[in-house]
């Protein structure tokens, strides 16, 4: 009785502050904490899958420091970050971006952001927003599309996907159901808030990924602008039903 009296003075107390008291490693968590409980499981990737790279997603690879890498990114204007990267450990390159056809597609560069770069134009609504914190003005770059499965004739298991393609993540997924399905974890960027016209959002992977037989395990970070604050996207982590972290969870 005692402990829960002074639990609920010191939530009292800290809400009058803008924060909240609450157990420790319970989803939603950060990338570290949530790939902690992941390598809990056993599971020691030999692979990485990197579906729009930018400057690099150190999170992901000093979680698993053995694993080779596969990187998919379609603007050269990163390729100083990533030769480094490939001169510290052993990682293969794909100069292109991914969608569920091959061919050819325009990339739309953010002048300011072009890690923020999309196969989808920009919703005019979410273009205002934009504009309001200085973030204006695009270049396009015709770049080489391929489809997931057809990029990887074969990986090296077990393997982790993480997918950011800016709106263009169902299609990016929907391109890879033979990759996908063989994944001990998938990790996707998706939007919350409207920035793209046609673009995917949380809804559209999360259904996809139920079809696939994948479970929703986290929401590990998100994104949000405005006052009061709007969410504009969410990370979410899918595990495969019966794999080994709802296993591991579960049992």
């Amino acid at each position: 009785m005692i402990a829960a009296s002074a639990r609920r003075l010191l939530q009292a107390g800290l809400a009058t502050r803008g924060y909240a008291l609450r157990e420790a490693d319970l989803p939603p968590r950060d990338f570290a904490a949530f790939l902690k409980a992941f390598r809990a499981t056993g599971v020691s990737p030999r692979t990485l899958i990197d579906i729009g790279v930018g400057p690099g997603t150190d999170w992901l690879y000093d979680a698993f420091p053995a694993a080779e890498l596969v990187l998919f990114e379609p603007l050269r204007m990163f390729a100083p970050q990533i030769e480094a990267l490939q001169a510290r450990r052993s990682a293969r390159v794909h100069w292109c971006a991914l969608s569920d056809s091959d061919g050819e597609m325009v990339l739309n560069v953010p002048d300011n952001s072009p890690t923020g770069s999309s196969l989808l134009t920009v919703d005019p609504a979410w273009e205002n927003v934009q504009r309001k914190v200085g973030r204006t003005g695009y270049s396009q770059h015709r770049v080489p599309v391929r489809r997931l499965d057809d990029a990887l004739a074969s990986v090296e298991g077990p393997y982790v996907v993480k997918v950011d393609a800016e709106g263009a993540d169902l299609a990016v997924l929907r391109g890879g159901p033979r990759v996908v399905a063989g994944a001990d974890l998938v990790i996707v960027e998706c939007s919350v808030t409207p920035r793209l016209v046609g673009g995917s959002d949380y809804i559209d992977v999360a259904a996809h990924m139920r079809e696939a037989g994948f479970v929703l395990v986290d929401i590990i970070d998100f994104a949000s602008f405005g006052r009061p604050r709007v969410l504009a996207y969410i990370d979410m982590a899918f595990a495969p039903v019966g794999g080994a972290f709802l296993s591991r969870a579960t049992g």
